[in-house]
Protein backbone atom coordinates (compact mmCIF):
# COMPACT_ATOMS: atom_id res chain seq x y z
CA UNK A 1 0.00 0.00 0.00
CA UNK A 2 3.05 2.06 0.54
CA UNK A 3 3.86 2.30 -2.72
CA UNK A 4 0.82 3.28 -3.66
CA UNK A 5 0.54 6.30 -1.20
CA UNK A 6 -2.66 4.54 0.48
CA UNK A 7 -1.54 3.39 3.33
CA UNK A 8 -1.88 6.32 5.59
CA UNK A 9 -5.77 6.56 3.82
CA UNK A 10 -6.13 2.48 4.80
CA UNK A 11 -4.72 3.01 8.51
CA UNK A 12 -7.07 6.29 8.93
CA UNK A 13 -10.27 4.01 7.62
CA UNK A 14 -9.17 1.35 9.58
CA UNK A 15 -8.58 3.16 12.85
CA UNK A 16 -11.75 5.31 11.88
CA UNK A 17 -14.07 2.46 12.08
CA UNK A 18 -12.61 0.90 15.04
CA UNK A 19 -10.54 -1.62 13.22
CA UNK A 20 -6.93 -0.37 13.99
CA UNK A 21 -6.11 -3.09 15.47
CA UNK A 22 -6.42 -5.36 12.18
CA UNK A 23 -3.99 -3.72 10.14
CA UNK A 24 -0.92 -3.44 12.44
CA UNK A 25 -1.39 -7.52 12.76
CA UNK A 26 1.49 -9.41 11.30
CA UNK A 27 -0.05 -12.21 10.19
CA UNK A 28 -0.26 -13.36 6.43
CA UNK A 29 -3.01 -15.36 6.46
CA UNK A 30 -5.71 -14.55 4.38
CA UNK A 31 -3.59 -12.39 2.11
CA UNK A 32 -5.11 -12.97 -1.34
CA UNK A 33 -8.70 -12.45 -0.12
CA UNK A 34 -7.08 -9.39 2.10
CA UNK A 35 -5.86 -7.99 -1.00
CA UNK A 36 -8.62 -8.33 -3.19
CA UNK A 37 -10.78 -6.64 -0.45
CA UNK A 38 -8.79 -3.87 -0.06
CA UNK A 39 -8.19 -3.04 -3.45
CA UNK A 40 -12.16 -2.80 -4.26
CA UNK A 41 -13.19 -0.48 -1.09
CA UNK A 42 -14.75 1.76 -1.63
CA UNK A 43 -16.01 4.27 1.23
CA UNK A 44 -17.94 7.12 0.62
CA UNK A 45 -19.00 9.75 3.32
CA UNK A 46 -21.37 12.20 2.81
CA UNK A 47 -21.02 14.49 6.09
CA UNK A 48 -18.23 15.22 8.53
CA UNK A 49 -18.70 14.38 12.54
CA UNK A 50 -20.75 11.97 14.23
CA UNK A 51 -21.55 10.98 10.22
CA UNK A 52 -23.40 8.42 9.38
CA UNK A 53 -24.30 8.88 6.53
CA UNK A 54 -22.59 7.45 3.54
CA UNK A 55 -21.63 3.97 1.99
CA UNK A 56 -19.37 1.27 2.06
CA UNK A 57 -18.88 -0.97 -0.65
CA UNK A 58 -16.02 -3.84 -1.60
CA UNK A 59 -16.14 -6.99 -3.49
CA UNK A 60 -15.35 -10.18 -1.61
CA UNK A 61 -15.17 -13.69 -3.38
CA UNK A 62 -16.19 -12.08 -6.42
CA UNK A 63 -19.53 -11.32 -4.99
CA UNK A 64 -20.17 -7.14 -4.51
CA UNK A 65 -21.70 -6.16 -1.44
CA UNK A 66 -22.65 -2.40 -0.57
CA UNK A 67 -24.18 -1.14 2.36
CA UNK A 68 -24.84 2.48 4.46
CA UNK A 69 -22.82 3.02 6.87
CA UNK A 70 -24.96 3.18 9.60
CA UNK A 71 -25.97 -0.80 8.78
CA UNK A 72 -22.49 -1.75 7.89
CA UNK A 73 -21.34 -0.31 11.56
CA UNK A 74 -24.45 -2.03 13.71
CA UNK A 75 -23.77 -5.87 11.75
CA UNK A 76 -20.31 -5.59 12.44
CA UNK A 77 -20.31 -4.21 16.20
CA UNK A 78 -18.48 -0.73 15.14
CA UNK A 79 -18.83 2.16 16.34
CA UNK A 80 -21.93 3.98 15.09
CA UNK A 81 -20.31 7.21 14.45
CA UNK A 82 -17.05 7.83 12.35
CA UNK A 83 -16.33 10.32 14.92
CA UNK A 84 -13.79 8.46 16.81
CA UNK A 85 -10.80 10.51 18.26
CA UNK A 86 -7.10 9.13 17.71
CA UNK A 87 -4.14 9.86 19.83
CA UNK A 88 -1.12 9.57 18.15
CA UNK A 89 1.73 9.20 20.19
CA UNK A 90 5.33 10.75 19.15
CA UNK A 91 7.95 8.53 18.03
CA UNK A 92 10.85 8.13 20.50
Amino acid sequence: MAPLGLLDDICWLFVRSGMGQFIEMKDCTYRDLTLKFLSTLHVKVIKGPQCQEGYISFYLQGKFYESNLSAFSEIFGFSPTLDVRVVMSSPQ
